[in-house]
């Protein structure tokens, strides 16, 4: 169990039921608990929402609390509106994690 004075970063992780083409969607909400501010970003898989979430956290995964859900796809669409998330599928992790802190300074 992870001690809470360790976590560093949120990342709630929406994903969409597979559709009739079986193809799945995904977005993740990272949040700094420092200051609570948190921005949704449209990204390629789960995987690449947790490795991004490792390198905001330096390296350290104790520091990244994840958590993950499955939703049919109108309310993915539903929740995509709501949100107006970015777009993290076309950079590197580096380069991501540069795009989310920029954005949460804007927040």
């Amino acid at each position: 169990m992870q001690n809470a004075r360790n976590i560093k970063w949120i990342v709630d992780i929406t994903s969409s039921n597979t559709d009739r083409n079986g193809n799945r969607y995904h977005i993740a909400r990272y949040t700094r608990v420092s200051d609570g501010k948190g921005k949704t970003f449209h990204v390629n898989a789960e995987s690449n929402a947790e490795s991004v979430a490792q390198e905001l956290a330096g390296g350290n995964w104790p520091g990244v609390h994840t958590t993950r859900q499955s939703v049919p796809v109108r309310e993915y669409q539903r929740l995509v509106r709501f949100y107006e998330p970015d777009y993290l599928n076309d950079c590197n992790k580096p380069e991501a994690a540069k795009r989310i802190r920029a954005a949460l300074r804007k927040v």
